[in-house]
């Protein structure tokens, strides 16, 4: 009885072994899950799901890829699944490396000029990590005293379209000389290039009073007593300069 029940036992074994392994061997390569990747200045392979004839993911170890495309810059890659290890059949698929929008870039170099009668290009750098970005940049007039925009736009493997602002400056003034008669009070002014405006702030108590001249000799009445505090800056086209150090008379 234990012999007979013994040779039931091997046989069972060795049917559930050949089903095993026919069922390894029936495994075939179906079909690709993949998603479009962004460039990122390395080369990118996406995360690829294998599956078999019924639906189900087949191990990393059972199968082989191919890449057909340059897996580094954007564009279109086509990769090709070949079973190994008991699994057959092969199958493809294509990604898309795409181009990565320039906002998400590291962007510096612009900055604000005071005006010296050259052109201020705007030395602007790029940057996606440790990796420069490829761009196309323009801008108007970076001369003359003013508000002004640079225009950057993403090309190559790169997309996207970024505006910045910057201004140049109107060079700053200061008061030279002080003297008051009475209730007036006659300054003179370092004369700034540029064809600028210069705005007089003063005040002997209270809150600061302004005047706005066009000349560097000015006369200021004022009408309170006690010593009043005097200081310049210099306007143009919507921007100014730094106010100068305060003076008092």
């Amino acid at each position: 009885m234990l012999r007979r029940f013994g040779k039931i036992m091997v046989v069972v074994a060795f049917l559930f072994v050949n089903i095993v392994n026919v069922e390894a061997k029936e495994r075939v390569v179906s079909h690709i899950k993949l998603r479009d990747v962004t460039y990122s200045g390395e080369n990118v392979i996406p995360r690829i799901k294998v599956f078999d004839q019924e639906g189900r993911r087949i191990p990393k170890k059972q199968y082989c890829m191919f890449f057909n495309g340059d897996t580094l810059n954007a564009g279109k890659v086509t990769v090709r699944v070949k079973g190994i290890r008991r699994v057959s059949g092969e199958a493809s698929a294509s990604y898309t490396i795409k181009k990565r929008n320039i906002s998400s870039c590291q962007l510096s170099g612009i900055e604000n000029h005071t005006y010296d009668g050259r052109k201020h290009d705007p030395n602007v750098r790029l940057t996606y990590h440790q990796y420069n970005v490829s761009y196309r940049l323009s801008y108007g007039d970076c001369k003359s005293i003013g508000k002004k925009k640079v225009k950057i736009v993403g090309i190559g493997n790169f997309t996207g379209t970024i505006y910045k602002n910057y201004k140049i400056l109107p060079p700053p003034s200061r008061i030279l000389t002080m003297t008051k008669s009475g209730t007036n009070v006659h300054l003179t002014l370092v004369k700034a290039a540029g064809g600028v405006k210069y705005q007089i702030g003063y005040k002997t108590k209270g809150k600061w009073k302004t005047k706005m001249v066009s000349g560097t000799h000015i006369t200021i009445n004022v009408k309170d007593k006690g010593k009043t505090s005097f200081k310049v800056r210099t306007r143009k086209n919507g921007v100014k300069s730094a106010w100068s150090a305060v003076k008092r008379v």
